[in-house]
């Protein structure tokens, strides 16, 4: 069934008590009004309320549902205005407006797209609220991409589905890694054997950390050239030969990967001045 500009549909749902408790242990939400029925019996409310998050997360799930079945595609923006409180026992009812309709992406799966600058998070909802509501979409694969390091790997505990990292803090990019590997590949028609040296600001990088465990496992040999200040403590450990000098640390290698100072995670003076470290650990 084909989806066309300008249709309107309409789906419902009825929140029961047990599935309004139910979501609330599962987020961990301490308020009895979510999921005690004695308590919440014995306020000005009378019974259970469902929270904003649990509520959210329904109508999000209506969504996917609906649009799923029709094999789509769907960009959502959602605006939420809860004039009164929703009631255990009560049914929500969603309608929708398609603005536009485009063609199915490439390979066929269907795409949702979630800003943290423009989620519920920025509200104070915290990532097992998000975790809890993306939960109640169903998807088959959660692909993220974090600013703080471990956030991929709590999600993926809280989650019934695949999670691909795409990028948390200053921790891993495993999918960033992949392509460079694959870039090397295609270049020189293997990875074990080569030399690879990773030059740059190794301390701040994700990309560094996975590459370095990825290069290994291929059986490339990897060296890290940068000054002190920009290497983590202890990384020979990691299986790589350290350089301070651009002139040794390059001689002789297959590849060279250059990488930026992330100057948006570092929280002090690394380095006397951008002018100086590029005069010493710039590639020109």
């Amino acid at each position: 069934m084909k989806t066309v500009p300008h249709e309107r549909f309409s789906s419902t749902i009825v929140l029961t008590p047990a599935t309004v408790s139910a979501f609330a242990r599962a987020a961990g939400d301490d308020n009895p009004l979510h999921h005690d029925p004695d308590h919440a019996a014995g306020t000005r409310y009378g019974r259970l309320v469902a929270s904003g998050p649990q509520t959210t997360a329904h109508l999000m799930a209506l969504t996917a549902s609906h649009f799923s079945q029709r094999g789509a595609m769907v960009g959502l923006e959602f605006w939420f205005r809860f004039r009164r409180p929703v009631f255990a026992n009560e049914t929500i009812r969603l309608e929708w407006l398609v603005v536009s309709v485009r063609p199915n992406s490439r390979l066929g799966g269907d795409v949702i797209n979630m800003s943290v600058s423009a989620s519920s998070m920025v509200k104070g909802e915290t990532l097992i609220d998000t975790a809890m509501t993306l939960n109640a979409m169903h998807p088959d694969v959660l692909i993220v991409r974090h600013p703080e390091s471990g956030a991929v790997q709590l999600l993926s505990e809280k989650l019934d589905c695949a999670v691909i990292n795409a990028g948390d803090g200053s921790h891993e990019h495993p999918t960033q890694a992949l392509l460079d590997a694959l870039t090397i590949r295609r270049r020189k028609g293997r990875l074990g054997g080569l030399t690879v040296a990773i030059c740059g600001d190794v301390l701040h990088s994700r990309v560094a950390r996975s590459n370095i465990a990825l290069l290994n496992i291929m059986g490339a040999r990897v060296r890290v050239v940068a000054p002190r200040t920009l290497l983590p403590a202890e990384i020979e450990r990691l299986g790589v030969e350290v350089f301070h000098d651009m002139a040794a640390g390059l001689a002789d290698v297959d590849i060279v990967m250059m990488l930026r100072l992330q100057s948006e995670r570092m929280y002090g003076a690394f380095v006397p001045s951008t002018r100086e470290y590029f005069h010493f650990f710039g590639l020109d």
